[in-house]
């Protein structure tokens, strides 16, 4: 797959992310999967807020080298 192809579809998957992200900020819970899709441990922000607040870095910092990535990507497509 071309650079340039994959740079753009990685923003478009970022640019979809960053509504559920800021949803779930809103919200105040943050679904985590890892007991399967169907029942995740849902942590709140009044019940363990390090923990959530913590999350909520990781999917940001997650969300940026996604960015980080496909930006690179991008200036390589044009470079090559």
């Amino acid at each position: 797959m071309n650079p340039g192809v994959a740079a753009v579809c990685g923003l478009g998957v970022t640019a979809f992310y960053v509504t559920i992200v800021r949803d779930q900020i809103k919200d105040g819970a943050i679904p985590i999967p890892l007991t399967g899709p169907v029942r995740p441990i849902i942590v709140r922000r009044d019940q363990h807020p390090l923990l959530y607040w913590v999350s909520v870095t990781g999917q940001i910092a997650l969300m940026l080298l996604i960015v980080i990535g496909s930006l690179a990507a991008i200036i390589r497509s044009f470079i090559a």
